[in-house]
């Protein structure tokens, strides 16, 4: 199960190198599939590792459940109370250039790719 781990890892790190490796659409379209590709592999494989280490197979499907609320509970709050407390607050300035600094107007190439 190492070696999968390691693999997955790899795959990860080459697609998250490739819009540096090839700053183009072309890159995006790799980083976007090789990226995945590893993701979904490492995660397949923690999935395995999940249930291996699960205490009572019988309530398994219980146990993944409650993993699984956790994990997506995180993911959907912390956005959500980021951007409550961003907005809030009025840091929304400090992290968001504003859009007159922008050389031209979005959605644009110059913008997400530099040539």
């Amino acid at each position: 199960m190492p070696a999968e781990v390691g693999i997955a890892s790899l795959l990860f790190a080459i697609g998250t190198a490739m819009p540096w490796i090839m700053p183009s659409v072309t890159g995006m379209y790799l980083y976007a599939g090789i990226t995945g590709f590893g993701y979904g592999v490492y995660s397949a494989i923690d999935q395995t590792l999940n249930v291996d280490v699960l205490p009572n197979k019988e309530e398994a499907g219980k146990d993944l459940g409650i993993l699984n609320l956790a994990t997506t509970l995180g993911q959907a709050a912390g956005p959500t109370i980021t951007s409550t407390v961003k907005t809030a607050t009025g840091a929304l300035r400090l992290h968001s250039p504003s859009p007159s600094s922008w050389p031209c107007t979005p959605p644009c190439s110059c913008c997400a790719f530099r040539r």
